[in-house]
C-alpha cells in the first residue's frame, strides 16, 4: 500500500470517527484528542490532514451527506 493510500484511510477513518461523534455530542462536546485516541493518530498528524477543528467539522458534514446527495442526483436525473 502506498503512503498516500495510508495517509487517505487514515483521513476516512477520522471523517468517520469524527461524523459519528460529532452526531452523538455535538460541535462543542467533541473534543480532538477523543476522536484521535479512538482512531490512534497523534494530535500533531491531525494537522498534516485539516488546518483546524472547524474545516474537520465542515468536512465530516460534507462526508456524511455526500452519499445522500449522490443518491438523490440520481434520483433526479433519473425519475
Amino acid at each position: 500500500m502506498t503512503i498516500i493510500a495510508r495517509k487517505q484511510i487514515k483521513r476516512e477513518k477520522l471523517l468517520d470517527q469524527g461524523v459519528q461523534m460529532l452526531m452523538e455530542q455535538g460541535y462543542h462536546g467533541t473534543g480532538l484528542k477523543d476522536i484521535l485516541n479512538t482512531v490512534g493518530i497523534p494530535k500533531g498528524s491531525f494537522y498534516n490532514y485539516f488546518s483546524s477543528k472547524e474545516e474537520f467539522a465542515a468536512e465530516a458534514i460534507s462526508h456524511y451527506i455526500e452519499p445522500f446527495i449522490i443518491r438523490l442526483k440520481g434520483h433526479l436525473q433519473n425519475p
